[in-house]
C-alpha cells in the first residue's frame, strides 16, 4: 500500500524498457530479491509486465536482464532449499 505505508521500501527500483533490433527489452534494478520463496513470483510478474507492454507497442519480446545488490536466501528457509536443490538433482 504505497500511501499509507511509508516504512516499506520496495525491493525491485526500476524497470527501464527499451527497444533494440525491433524487441522490447527490459533492465530491471533492484536492491534485493529474496530467492528463498519470492524472486521467482517477482520475475515471473516481470516477464508478463514486459510482455503486457511489447503487445501495447506492437514488439516482440526481448531479453529481460535482472540486476540485483543483494540476493539472498533467508535462514529459515536453508532446509527447504537444500531439499529442492537434493530433489532437482535426483
Amino acid at each position: 500500500m504505497p500511501l499509507t505505508d511509508t516504512s516499506y521500501i520496495p525491493c525491485v527500483s526500476l524497470l527501464d524498457f527499451y527497444i533494440r533490433d525491433g524487441k522490447l527489452k527490459l533492465n530491471v534494478y533492484a536492491r534485493s530479491l529474496d530467492f528463498g520463496k519470492k524472486a521467482y513470483g517477482n520475475l515471473m510478474a516481470l516477464a508478463k509486465i514486459q510482455k503486457n507492454v511489447a503487445k501495447v507497442l506492437e514488439k516482440e519480446v526481448g531479453e529481460l536482464s535482472i540486476f540485483v545488490k543483494s540476493a539472498h536466501i533467508y535462514q529459515e528457509e536453508f532446509d527447504l532449499m537444500k531439499k529442492i536443490i537434493k530433489e532437482a538433482h535426483e
